[in-house]
C-alpha cells in the first residue's frame, strides 16, 4: 500500500501550491512503487480549530507540516523572532497571525491536534503522543537551529532535504498496518473526491471497494439507481445535473458559527429556523437576525435551509459585523440536494425584491451561473452583484450525510447521528414567567497558576478561565436585552473554590450569590482590552477588543505555599 494524496481544497497562496506540489513529487518518488510501506499526505486540512498546511501519516509516524516561504540563512529559536537573510535582505519569519514565532505556532497546533486525532478514533493516544511537527522552507536554506535539543518533537528542513528528514522521523508507539490505514481514512472522513489522482495509487482504494472504480462512477451509479437522496427526487433531475456539470459545480455552501456545529451533529443535520423552533433546538449563534426572520415569514420561506454557490457570501460578513457570529465556518453541501422535489431556486437573495423563486428547471436555469462562480461580488458590475447571492432553498432539513466536510472540525460523530423526531423539547421553556438559573463554578486553586495560551496570548489558567467565563456571562446578559429593557429570563451565580468556597463576583456585586442580568448590566466590575483573531474578507487579523468583566483571575496563594 504505497501513496495516497488528498487535498480537500486548494491553497490561497502561490508558494503554498508550489510547495505542496513539490512535496507530492518527492513523496511519489519515495513511496509510489513501494510494496511494503504506506504514506498518506493531506494538504490544506482542518483538524479541530487548526488549519494545517499538510498532515503526513506514515507507517512509523504522524507528522504535522508547516510551509514557510523563506530560504537563505535562517536563525530559529524557542524565544524571540526567527530571521531569514537571503540575498542581503533580512526578514522576520512569522508563525501565522499575530506575533507568534514558528516555534510557538507549531507548539500550539500540535497541542490542539493531539486530542482531536484521538477523539475521532483515527489514532490511539500512544500513536499521537510523540507526534512530530516539521517546518519546511520553500527555498534552499542554511538553518542555524538554536532550539534546545531536548525538544524532540520539532524538526526543520528545506525542500531539498525533505525526504531525508521525513525518513528520520519515527514516533515510538506508532506502527501502522493495513487495517489501521482503512480506519484512519474512514475516521478522518477522507473523501475520495479529494484524491490527487496524479500522485496517488488509487488502485489501493479500488482493492478495498471493488464496486467503485472512481468517484464519478460511484455517483453515476447511485443516480442511475435513483438512490441519490432518501427523499422524493425531481423527475427531470438529470437536466439539473447537466447544468452543474457544465459549470463545474461540485459543492454548495452554508455558513454558520463554529459554536453551532455540535448542535448540528447531535441533531443529525441542518434544520430551518422554523423547524428548530418547533423541535426545541437551540441555535447558539444564529446567522440570521430578527429582520431576516421577518422577511422569511413574509415570503413563507422560514421552513427552508438556504445554501449558496459561494464560500465568500456577503451576508456572512454582515452577520460578523452585527456580532451574530464570531467564528465562521463554511459547511460544504452535496449539490444533490438540488434534486429534492421540495427544493426551490432563487436567482438572488430570496427575500430581495424582484427575486425569481420557483421549483422548476426553468427557475433553476435563471440563475446567473457565470456570476455565482466569481471570487467575490466586488468582481462583478454593480448591476450584476445581487445575482452573486443566488440560493438553493432546501425544504425543512439537510441530513448530516450531505454535509460533506462535517467531519473536518474535530467534533466526534457517532455511527448514526441523532435526528430529533419529536416536536417537544427536552428542556422546559425559559421565559420571564418561568425563569431558570446558571451557576458558574470557577477553580481558584493553586493549580490555576500554570501557564496556557488563549487566542495566541500567554497567560495563567486562572486568567484564561476568567476571560472565558466573563465572555459567557456577557453573552447571557446580551440575550436578555430586548429594545430598551433587560428581561429577567434567569439569575446567575459565580462561585469560586479552592481552599474555601465563596462568591466569585468582584466590585459592587462582591459577596452576592445570584444576581439578575439587569444588575450585571448596571454593575460591571471593570473593562479590559484583549487581543483576538477576527476573520475578515481579507483573511484573519488580530484586533484589540474591549471586554466587560464581572470576576477576575484569582488563586488562593496562601493554599499554594
Amino acid at each position: 500500500m504505497p501513496l495516497l494524496v488528498y487535498q480537500p481544497r486548494n491553497y490561497d497562496q502561490t508558494h503554498e501550491r508550489e510547495e505542496f506540489r513539490n512535496l507530492c513529487v518527492q513523496l511519489k518518488n519515495r513511496y509510489y512503487s513501494s510494496s511494503d510501506e504506506m504514506c498518506i499526505l493531506i494538504g490544506n486540512y482542518n483538524i479541530g480549530d487548526v488549519e494545517l498546511d499538510a498532515l503526513i501519516i506514515k507507517d512509523d509516524g504522524i507528522v504535522l507540516v508547516e510551509f514557510k516561504d523563506y530560504g537563505g540563512n535562517i536563525i530559529a529559536s524557542e524565544n524571540g523572532d526567527w530571521t531569514s537573510e537571503e540575498g542581503g535582505q533580512y526578514s522576520v519569519i512569522r508563525g501565522g497571525a499575530g506575533r507568534k514565532n514558528p516555534y510557538s505556532q507549531a507548539k500550539i497546533n500540535r497541542s490542539s491536534c493531539k486530542p482531536v486525532l484521538v477523539e475521532t478514533q483515527a489514532f490511539d493516544p500512544g500513536q499521537v503522543e510523540r507526534m512530530v511537527s516539521l517546518i519546511v522552507f520553500h527555498r534552499s536554506a542554511t538553518i542555524d537551529n538554536r532550539i534546545s535539543p531536548r525538544i524532540k518533537w520539532l524538526r526543520l528542513c528545506d525542500e531539498r532535504s525533505f525526504i531525508d528528514e521525513l525518513d528520520l522521523i519515527v514516533s515510538p508507539g506508532c506502527d501502522l498496518q493495513k487495517d489501521d490505514y482503512k480506519r484512519i481514512i474512514e475516521r478522518l472522513a477522507l473523501n475520495k473526491g479529494w484524491l490527487c489522482v496524479r500522485y496517488s495509487n488509487v488502485e489501493v482504494l479500488e482493492e478495498e471497494d471493488n464496486d467503485v472504480d472512481s468517484v464519478a462512477d460511484s455517483i453515476n451509479e447511485n443516480e442511475q439507481n435513483n438512490n441519490t437522496l432518501n427523499m422524493p427526487t425531481k423527475h427531470d433531475w438529470q437536466d439539473f445535473k447537466k447544468v452543474l456539470d457544465k459549470y463545474g459545480i461540485t459543492k454548495l455552501y452554508h455558513f454558520t458559527d463554529r459554536d453551532n456545529l455540535e448542535s448540528i451533529i447531535q441533531n443529525g443535520g441542518l434544520y430551518s429556523w422554523v423547524d428548530c423552533d418547533q423541535k426545541g433546538i437551540s441555535i447558539p449563534k444564529p446567522g440570521g437576525g430578527a429582520l431576516s426572520r421577518q422577511l422569511d415569514s413574509r415570503d413563507n420561506l422560514g421552513s427552508y435551509v438556504r445554501v449558496s454557490f459561494t464560500q465568500n457570501h456577503p451576508m456572512m460578513y454582515v452577520a460578523m459585523n452585527d456580532g451574530r457570529i464570531s467564528n465562521p465556518v463554511i459547511l460544504e453541501i452535496d449539490p444533490k440536494v438540488i434534486y429534492e422535489d421540495g427544493s426551490l431556486f432563487s436567482d438572488r437573495n430570496a427575500t430581495k425584491n424582484g427575486a425569481n423563486i420557483g421549483s422548476t428547471f426553468e427557475d433553476f436555469n435563471k440563475i446567473h451561473f457565470s456570476s455565482v462562480k466569481a471570487s467575490s461580488h466586488f468582481d462583478l458590475d454593480a448591476d450584476e452583484q445581487e445575482f452573486y447571492q443566488a440560493e438553493i432553498l432546501v425544504k425543512n432539513f439537510i441530513p448530516l450525510k450531505y454535509i460533506t466536510n462535517i467531519a473536518n472540525f474535530g467534533i466526534p460523530i457517532g455511527q448514526s447521528a441523532i435526528q430529533l423526531q419529536a416536536k417537544e423539547p427536552y428542556t422546559a421553556q425559559i421565559s420571564r414567567n418561568n425563569p431558570t438559573a446558571f451557576i458558574f463554578m470557577v477553580d481558584h486553586s493553586c493549580s490555576m497558576e500554570a501557564m496556557t495560551t488563549l487566542n495566541g496570548e500567554r497567560m495563567t489558567l486562572a486568567e484564561a478561565v476568567a476571560r472565558i467565563v466573563n465572555n459567557q456571562i456577557n453573552e447571557l446578559v446580551l440575550r436578555c436585552i430586548k429594545t430598551n429593557e433587560v428581561r429577567h429570563y434567569y439569575d446567575i451565580a459565580a462561585i469560586g473554590y479552592g481552599h474555601d468556597v465563596y462568591s466569585a463576583w468582584n466590585g459592587e456585586l462582591s459577596g452576592r450569590d445570584f444576581v439578575s442580568p439587569e444588575e450585571l448590566k448596571e454593575h460591571p466590575y471593570k473593562k479590559i482590552i484583549t487581543r483576538e483573531e477576527v476573520r475578515t474578507r481579507k483573511g484573519t487579523t488580530v484586533k484589540e477588543i474591549e471586554k466587560v468583566q464581572w470576576l477576575e483571575a484569582n488563586t488562593q496563594l496562601d493554599s499554594c505555599a
